[in-house]
């Protein structure tokens, strides 16, 4: 079971043509609980601490008489629970409770260590020279990793585009998030991870029902044909670019033995 769920694991986005193999195929009976094909996906925002964050449970129960089993594959962790179990089936629920939240609790945690170790930098212009343009990212567990500043040639962006990009109500808060796009610049290499940066409204409690519609558009601009919120690290040079904006910076610090150990442990 251990070997199929790592195959699944690696494979669920390529095993039939234009297929991922973990989306849902209809609903379930309430707002936290698909079904798929041949899944029961069940998602909750109640796992992780100091967020609402989802997670999602893809899983497969079954049995026999006083033998149970649940399969449950959780594809942002890349982790996967199998549990066997024979008697009583209450004890599978226990089981798959406990398990599963200290699994994915401790599993969530090294991620933002790893994630503030190797993204969290301030950068300054490298190419072209002479240009005033920098970026400063952070990350926390609740808001994912950010863009906090963006300097490009003199212009504040975030106090000039940003704002008007996203369409923001005047006087709402808001902050950059990014999102990985889990491709490369050079995909024989795997050097260059590319992400997209998406305007994110931040609720003010006076939200109307409507207010829960969000469509996640990924790719919403270009300028000059490429994506205006396209962000591309180089791991391997201390680099980010941001191609639309014709700029690459350079990391501000260079990185300490344990940041690059980190990364070489993280791509491997």
């Amino acid at each position: 079971m251990s070997a199929y769920c790592r195959y699944v694991l690696t494979h669920y986005n390529a095993l039939a043509t234009g297929v991922n193999w973990f989306l849902p195929a209809s609903w379930g009976t309430n707002l936290q609980n698909f079904y798929g094909m041949p899944w029961e996906i069940f998602r909750t925002d109640k796992m992780l601490d100091n967020t609402k964050r989802p997670v999602t449970l893809v899983t497969k129960a079954g049995g026999v008489p006083s033998y149970f089993s649940r399969m449950s594959l959780l594809p942002e962790y890349g982790l996967s629970i199998t549990i066997l179990v024979g008697g009583d089936n209450r004890v599978l629920a226990e089981l798959q409770e406990a398990v599963t939240s200290s699994l994915v609790r401790a599993a969530e945690a090294a991620v933002w260590k790893d994630v503030e170790s190797i993204y969290t930098r301030s950068y300054t212009a490298a190419e072209p020279s002479g240009l005033n343009s920098s970026a400063t990212f952070g990350s926390d567990s609740l808001l994912g990793l950010t863009l906090e500043t963006f300097i490009s040639n003199s212009t504040d962006v975030f106090e000039t585009l940003l704002p008007t990009f996203a369409g923001v109500r005047r006087g709402q808060p808001w902050h950059a998030q990014l999102v990985p796009t889990l491709l490369y610049n050079n995909e024989t290499t795997q050097q260059g991870e590319i992400w997209r940066l998406l305007i994110v409204p931040e609720r003010t409690g006076k939200d109307k029902v409507l207010d829960d519609w969000c469509n996640t558009d990924i790719d919403v601009a270009n300028y000059a044909g490429l994506p205006i919120n396209e962000v591309v690290f180089w791991h391997e040079e201390n680099e980010v670019e941001l191609p639309a904006w014709r700029v690459r910076m350079r990391r501000s610090e260079q990185p300490t033995l344990d940041d690059e150990a980190k990364f070489v442990i993280q791509q491997g």
